[in-house]
């Protein structure tokens, strides 16, 4: 069952709430990824964006869209405006 209830355009918000929902530590979130604890704080803090792998593995477990997993849709990132 997804534990996204609310549509948000941020993995991290997706991923703290994940690990909230079961009690784990950033190490032990890391762990069950397989990914360094260090990479998941900046999975975390959108200052890094998973692999295509590692997203499809996210968005399974959080429920979240995997284009917010892949960064795809982000708050952070502005369209570029083009003149013409």
């Amino acid at each position: 069952m997804p534990l996204a209830t609310t549509y948000r355009e941020d993995l991290g918000y997706y991923l703290r709430h994940y690990r909230a929902a079961l009690d784990l530590t950033q190490m032990e979130a890391a762990s069950r990824f397989g990914v360094n604890p260090s990479y998941w704080s900046l999975l975390e803090s959108n200052r890094r964006t998973p692999s295509p792998k590692l997203a499809k593995a996210l968005a399974d477990a959080t429920g979240a869209p995997l284009e917010i997993m892949l960064n795809l849709r982000s708050p952070k990132r502005r369209p570029i405006a083009r003149k013409g």
